[in-house]
């Protein structure tokens, strides 16, 4: 406790807070950050979330050991992979065998044992992208990500051509030729081009 007072003390220093200031920036009383600073009380969650918006680095002030850019993106990364997760309601519990996954993978491929060049093996990534793919598919919110205007717009397309050729598609064959449309039209910015629209017709009959 009283080592990690110095480091708490020696961030604040670094960043040229008074101990009265910070201690208001972090929703606290200067006595409490007395005490903190002295190791005889530890803060709380919301005081070490207020601490790291201010530029601490919390990881050092509790481990000694300076995070740097590496844990720093990883942090990012994982948490851009959590609201991923949230946004497109994706099952919780497959992201974590995910990842393990691809550090053994990694692991095999001698990146993570600080060697990028001599990989440790030949490795296959179908399977762990399949599971992914699989994972994608669990999404419960993918209006998040997909412009359902545009989508419904193209399936309308693709049922008035099948109609104007006398073609009856399934319900099922009208949504994988919106599909098909889909990511050049969004790419024009939601322009239907007709003639690709008669030649998705076409292949689906």
């Amino acid at each position: 406790m009283e080592d990690f007072g110095k480091r708490l003390k020696e961030e604040r220093e670094r960043l040229g807070f008074t101990q009265g200031k910070f201690a208001e920036l972090c929703g606290v009383g200067r006595t409490a950050q007395f005490n903190y600073e002295r190791g005889e009380r530890h803060p709380g969650s919301l005081y070490l979330d207020a601490a790291e918006k201010l530029g601490v680095d919390v990881h050092y002030v509790f481990t000694a050991t300076r995070t740097g850019k590496d844990w720093r993106y990883a942090r990012a990364y994982s948490r851009m992979l959590y609201t991923f997760e949230m946004l497109l309601g994706l099952e919780e519990q497959r992201l974590e065998p995910l990842a393990k996954n691809l550090v053994e993978i990694n692991a095999q491929q001698g990146i993570f044992d600080g060697d990028e060049k001599t990989p440790t093996g030949i490795v296959y990534w179908g399977d762990w992208i399949d599971e992914f793919a699989a994972w994608l598919g669990t999404a419960t919110k993918i209006q998040r990500c997909v412009d359902a205007g545009l989508l419904a717009k193209l399936e309308d397309a693709v049922a008035e051509a099948a109609g104007r050729n006398g073609v009856s598609l399934s319900t099922e064959k009208r949504l994988r030729s919106a599909l098909m449309l889909y990511q050049e039209a969004k790419e024009n910015g939601g322009a239907v081009d007709q003639r690709q629209v008669e030649d998705a017709v076409k292949l689906a009959s």
